[in-house]
């Protein structure tokens, strides 16, 4: 009786032909569904009949609304580069790739990518070589992904830069804002990088490293860092700086010697060896190296960007309170926004190790030195994160709501709007 049923009734057997449709008819067949829904409802019927005529009616069109109708997918643009089919190539100057929520992708010069697929909530995006500035717009259900070689770059909202070696299967982000979760191989889970996180993936070596790295994106709004001048009032003469031999090195302001000049160029050298160490994943060589030197020595004599390689070091090994000691030092003996990042990133280690009340502490400071900074956005939803936990929702609203004022589209805007509902 059911199928009798059924297969009289043309609504109905519309219904049960329009769920059956393979994907690949159903932007052919939508005209047609709609003209023949049309024709059958026109048609001339019992009384008896009408009475269900519109509920079938009702449901044709819901049916017609999932599936002849299914959400739009993003549609993007391409400018600077020539575009064939999917694959964008910039040649000599940098090409942008404008999506139809915002986000915006500027690949370099020399750049190799494809849109593999486009989705209502973001895109695939393979990366054959090259290097990207992204900036993908958050929304509620925001999901990309950015593909090269064996990694996966999962995003929902930031800003990042991505270079990917082909030759050397090396891949390197720096994270700007947000947080993104990179996948790598079956035999090891994502790794979480967030803002001011700086990774690096070797697929050859089969291994995938994170440090802290000061966010460097040109359109950055902290200013840039100082080097030797930011040092305070009164620091500016390191009477620690001891040579091997016992002798000292002439003060700053003094006629220079070649032996002055010598000992300069071996701490740039040494500056930049350990920020490369870091980048490489090399922990344990930055905390050998601090500890040949004399980690005291270090922290009372040792440039900015090394104490900030050596806390990130002393991060990735372990050795919590080797990070706090080098942060402690960065903010003691520098000012600007090298201070203000030694507290935001005091405030992180903080809450890795679970102490909240200290967390809290140093995301405040970063926000009182520097209320918008580039790390004011990652400190403000760090202290709601931490004022959450340590005094629950009621105490975290104003501070969610200060977020959303503030950055109404930033990445953790979803947090705080859950946490600002009635």
């Amino acid at each position: 009786m059911r199928e009798l049923v059924r297969t009289s009734d043309p609504i109905a057997e519309l219904l049960r032909e329009g769920s059956s449709r393979s994907p690949a008819s159903e932007r052919a067949s939508r005209e047609a569904f709609l003209e023949r829904v049309d024709v059958e409802l026109a048609r001339p019927r019992g009384v008896p009949r009408m009475v269900w005529a519109a509920p079938l009616a009702v449901a044709a069109a819901i049916l017609l609304t999932w599936v002849f109708w299914p959400e739009k997918t993003l549609s993007y643009e391409v400018a600077g580069a020539a575009r064939d089919g999917n694959y964008v190539r910039a040649e000599n100057t940098p090409a942008k790739v404008r999506f139809s929520d915002a986000t915006e992708v500027t690949a370099a010069p020399g750049t190799r990518l494809r849109v593999v697929e486009t989705r209502a909530s973001g895109a695939q995006v393979s990366v054959e070589s090259g290097s990207l500035s992204v900036r993908v717009t958050h929304t509620g259900s925001s999901a990309w992904n950015f593909a090269a070689g064996p990694f996966d770059v999962h995003v929902t909202g930031t800003r990042f830069d991505l270079s990917w070696d082909a030759a050397a299967e090396r891949l390197r982000v720096e994270l700007y804002e947000g947080s993104v979760e990179i996948g790598g191989y079956e035999t090891s889970g994502p790794v979480s990088v967030r803002g001011g996180q700086l990774f690096v993936g070797d697929a050859r070596a089969r291994t995938m490293q994170v440090s802290d790295a000061a966010p460097t994106a040109p359109d950055s709004a902290a200013p840039r860092p100082k080097s030797e001048a930011e040092h305070t009032p009164g620091a500016e003469v390191e009477p620690e700086l001891a040579q091997p031999d016992g002798t000292f090195e002439a003060p700053p302001g003094s006629e220079p010697s070649s032996k002055t000049a010598k000992a300069a160029a071996e701490r740039a050298g040494a500056e930049t060896a350990w920020t490369a160490l870091v980048s490489k994943g090399k922990f344990q060589d930055v905390v050998s190296a601090a500890n040949a030197r004399g980690v005291e020595r270090c922290l009372r004599a040792c440039s900015a960007s090394e104490l900030g390689a050596l806390a990130d070091a002393a991060r990735y090994t372990g050795q919590a309170d080797l990070a706090a000691r080098s942060l402690s030092a960065m903010r003691a003996r520098f000012s600007g926004s090298t201070k203000v990042r030694a507290a935001f990133l005091l405030g992180r280690l903080s809450e890795g190790q679970g102490q909240l009340q200290n967390a809290q502490k140093w995301y405040e400071t970063a926000l009182i030195e520097a209320p918008s900074g580039a790390f004011s956005g990652e400190s403000l939803a760090g202290k709601m994160r931490t004022v959450l936990g340590l005094h629950g929702r009621a105490a975290a609203q104003p501070i969610a709501r200060e977020y959303l004022q503030r950055y109404p589209e930033g990445v953790h805007s979803q947090a705080a709007k859950k946490i600002t509902e009635p």
